[in-house]
């Protein structure tokens, strides 16, 4: 999605459903999308997929796309590995983050690649993705995401000397698969800290890693930071 710096005002909403009960969807938005969940989900009131595997299992998941306007619809259907952003969030949706380096399992990988599809008005369709496990069997968790948005065309003319605003909705549906129950433990490794800038004030960050396949939840940090060659303590 390209961002023009003079003529355009880009207005971003992604609206993420990992929980929520029934099909996917906002007021503003003029179509939709639900995830088919299968026979080996393993909470069937869950909306997106929590779903146990076996290795070399070979799956057919599906989304279900709905165009409720009385126009055509193009719409994008990109299968990404969930990331953790900056602030700890974990993030489904598309993201220019590389591939961590303990990542053993990538759901990217499993999945069978992007869709583009095209719906009538009003037309409803059903979009199958193929999810091939690895042949060895794995511990922990992998996630990963759907993000789901509309292909618009390109509508201002080169030179226009207007303003536009344009509202730009997204769709997240997640993913986590999982080939037993036994328990993980977080191994988080400190891999580097240094000092920066941030909204024009100085600040000192910390790149955590978690190695292990699994969540960490209620993450607490309590840091030191001295001046160099003192004795002077800053709590963080």
């Amino acid at each position: 999605m390209g961002i023009n710096r003079v003529l355009s005002s880009v207005i971003i909403g992604i609206v993420i459903f990992l929980g929520a009960a029934g099909s996917v969807q906002a007021s503003d938005m003029n179509y939709s999308v639900q995830a088919n969940i299968p026979a080996n989900q393993l909470d069937k009131a869950k909306t997106y997929f929590d779903l146990r595997m076996k290795p070399r299992e070979k799956e057919t998941i599906s989304l279900t796309l709905k165009n409720k306007s009385g126009e055509a619809a193009t719409i994008l259907v990109e299968p990404n590995r969930a990331t953790t952003n900056r602030n700890g969030v974990i993030n489904y949706a598309a993201s220019n983050e590389k591939r961590d380096s303990s990542l053993e399992v990538d759901f990217e990988q499993l999945i069978s690649s992007k869709k583009e599809v095209k719906l009538a008005p009003n037309e409803e369709k059903k979009v199958d993705f193929t999810l091939q496990m690895p042949k060895q069997p794995f511990s922990g968790m992998v996630l990963g995401g759907f993000y789901v948005h509309k292909k618009e065309a390109n509508a201002t003319r080169a030179g226009a000397k207007v303003v536009q605003v344009k509202n730009d909705f997204s769709y997240v549906i997640g993913v986590k698969l999982t080939e037993s129950d036994e328990p993980v433990v977080p191994d988080l490794q400190l891999n580097e800290v240094k000092p920066g800038l941030e909204n024009y004030r100085t600040m000192v960050s910390a790149n955590i890693q978690n190695t292990s396949a699994t969540i960490v939840s209620n993450l607490h940090i309590e840091a030191e930071v001295f001046k160099q060659g003192g004795k002077r303590r800053f709590i963080m």
